[in-house]
């Protein structure tokens, strides 16, 4: 008998942007019921490997472009989006891009509205059809509400929740969770794992090796654009993931212990806007790499937004070096030697510059042009001394900060502060929606911020990244600082979930 065909096969496939390729040879294949994970290093081609895939690759045709596409056996090379949705493939992109202005409901229904008296939208059952999906991924969003005024996690909920909605044959996932909070995931894995019982297939892009290990039945690797190699589910593991994305092994070293030497940051007694009855106070010294842990909501982006001016203190005071920081703005702050990357800084048009060589020195200009006048021969120095310091791209340093993949836009954020030398620097999850090589890069980072005299505090939902990176943890629990943990305590997943929870030590 006969072996039915892949549902989608990809031959051959090489594709080009802005002149270079951007996909090379790939030969592909996902089947019914398959989850392929898809990893490989920031840049390697799993975005244009989905909308290649999802029919939304845009560029400009190119003459070295070849390769083809199959559905079932049947050539469909020319997918554009219109067809790739008749044919029942579904992408959602790392940032989906919904308009602000639409609500919830409409948002899930785009361009499959249920009708009335065969033309009329029927707006209740497109506001039931939301809230049955949003539910089914455990999301509790109210349909009505406006996608502008949702938080980046509940706008990716809605995201999927609309790819859901199409009962897809194919669905394409381009880091998904990357914008969600850890318990968003369950429904959404929940979801995933009944798509595949139907018999849909899934390609799941992610730069997590614990989702990928969980949830894909076989995974893909890429690198430069190429198929470095497929992996079964019993193969994976780091080391030789490791191999196949970096040409090398990859292990996360365990921290080495340091000395802590003078005070950077004094908080004392501050109140944020988020917890206004709850003061927090602590201090951070010279050389430490210190780790905000804690339960989503328990108030670590507040305080990293209110140390850096960007939120008004309700109360209490912060001295840097010794010296009050009064009154407490975003000037003042990077004034005394703070700087700051929030979680949200490997989106698209979160960029303050139009190119990334601006981006990069726009921080540091002023002690480059002490009259006045900046010489661009040193301005293209700094930028490509930083570009090469993190590693964030080969491309063009005056390509656009939006052409970036979002893990080079968070290496970028974080460069463009090292010309000035903070002396405490505030990351809000800086790892988010990274892949493991730029990890080890932005470790090694803050670690050099570190080695150089800085306090780098940094919060992250990830316990695994907590306990290997920092020195010390900080524990918060609504608001409030539950405790500190060092490497002489109980310095594990457990302490911190005892701490992050409320029980007693």
């Amino acid at each position: 008998m006969p072996t039915a065909p892949p549902l989608l096969e990809i031959c051959d496939l090489t594709r080009h942007r802005d002149g270079r390729p951007a996909l090379d040879a790939i030969n592909l294949s996902v089947r019914r019921g398959d989850i392929l994970g898809l990893m490989g290093a920031s840049g390697a081609g799993k975005s244009a490997l989905l909308a290649v895939a999802g029919g939304h690759f845009l560029s400009r045709a190119h003459p070295a472009d070849r390769g083809r596409l199959l559905w079932n056996g049947q050539d469909v090379t020319g997918l554009n989006p219109r067809t790739a949705r008749a044919l029942g493939i579904a992408l959602v992109p790392q940032e989906p891009g919904l308009p602000d202005q639409l609500t919830v409901a409409e948002a899930v229904a785009l361009g499959h509205e249920p009708l009335r008296s065969g033309f009329r939208v029927d707006r209740p059952a497109m506001a039931r059809r939301a809230a049955d999906w949003l539910g089914r991924l455990g999301a509790a969003i109210d349909p009505s509400a406006r996608l502008g005024t949702l938080t980046p996690a509940a706008r990716q909920q809605v995201a999927l929740a609309r790819a859901l909605a199409t009962a897809p044959r194919l669905l394409l996932l381009d880091a998904p969770t990357a914008a969600l909070r850890p318990q968003d995931t369950d429904g959404l894995f929940e979801a995933l794992g009944d798509l595949q019982a139907r018999g849909t297939a899934i390609v799941y892009a992610s730069d997590r090796f614990g989702e990928i290990e969980a949830l894909a039945t076989r995974v893909a690797v890429l690198r430069d654009g190429q198929l470095s190699g497929e992996l079964a589910r019993h193969e994976l593991n780091p080391r030789t993931l490791g191999a196949h994305m970096i040409g090398g092994e990859f292990d996360l070293p365990l921290k080495e212990l340091i000395e802590p030497g003078l005070e950077r940051l004094r908080v004392d007694a501050l109140r944020t806007t988020r917890f206004p009855t709850t003061a927090v106070s602590f201090s951070l010294r010279e050389g430490e790499v210190v780790g905000m842990a804690g339960l989503a909501g328990s108030g670590r982006t507040a305080l990293l937004r209110t140390l850096f001016g960007l939120d008004t203190a309700l109360g209490g005071s912060i001295a840097v070096n010794e010296t009050s920081v009064d009154p407490l703005t975003p000037r003042t702050a990077a004034a005394a030697g703070m700087a700051w990357v929030p979680a949200d800084a490997g989106r698209a048009g979160t960029a303050p510059a139009p190119t990334l060589r601006e981006w990069l020195t726009l921080p540091g200009l002023r002690p480059l042009a002490p009259a006045g006048v900046v010489r661009h021969a040193t301005v293209d120095r700094l930028a490509a001394m930083l570009n090469e310091h993190l590693s964030i791209t080969d491309g063009p340093l005056d390509q656009a900060p939006d052409q970036l993949t979002p893990g080079q836009r968070r290496k970028a954020a974080l460069a463009a502060w090292l010309p000035a030398r903070p002396t405490v620097v505030l990351l809000d999850d800086p790892t988010r929606g990274v892949d493991l090589p730029a990890r080890l890069a932005l470790y090694e980072a803050m670690e050099r911020l570190a080695e150089r005299g800085a306090a780098v505090l940094f919060a992250s939902p990830d316990t695994d990244e907590l306990l290997r990176v920092a020195d010390r943890l900080l524990v918060f629990q609504e608001g409030a600082l539950a405790g500190t943990l060092t490497r002489d305590d109980d310095f594990t997943e457990r302490g911190i979930m005892r701490l992050a929870a409320g029980l007693a030590p």
